[in-house]
């Protein structure tokens, strides 16, 4: 799941049958910077982006076996990561709790110092 943003600005983007959508959301994902700072509107307070500015930027898709393999590759080792990232959000949510604990023990006295 990809977090976004709708509003009166929204843009949309169609691609023909022979391009894998998954292919394009991994391509912007990984160019968003790049993206955002060759597209970005002048003067804008809010990061948006300028359609025509966008449409020029050239995007080389390869044929759709390889687009299928990269995407199939991305899922497998972006779920590795994603669960590397889950375990250590839980171990980070023990030491914190293992934190307050020690402090609370350490201010009442409970433990020996």
């Amino acid at each position: 799941m990809v977090p976004l943003t709708i509003n009166q600005d929204l843009k949309a983007l169609e691609f023909r049958k022979e391009i894998n959508i998954y292919y394009v959301q991994y391509y912007f994902l990984g160019l968003n910077r790049e993206i955002l700072t060759f597209s970005q509107k002048e003067g804008a307070t809010v990061e948006s982006l300028n359609m025509e500015l966008l449409m020029k930027l050239p995007i080389f898709f390869p044929r759709m076996p390889e687009q299928e393999k990269i995407v199939s590759y991305l899922d497998s080792r972006c779920a590795e990561i994603d669960q590397v990232i889950a375990a250590n959000e839980k171990m980070v949510a023990k030491l914190k709790e293992y934190r307050s604990s020690l402090i609370w023990e350490a201010v009442t006295g409970k433990t020996s110092l």
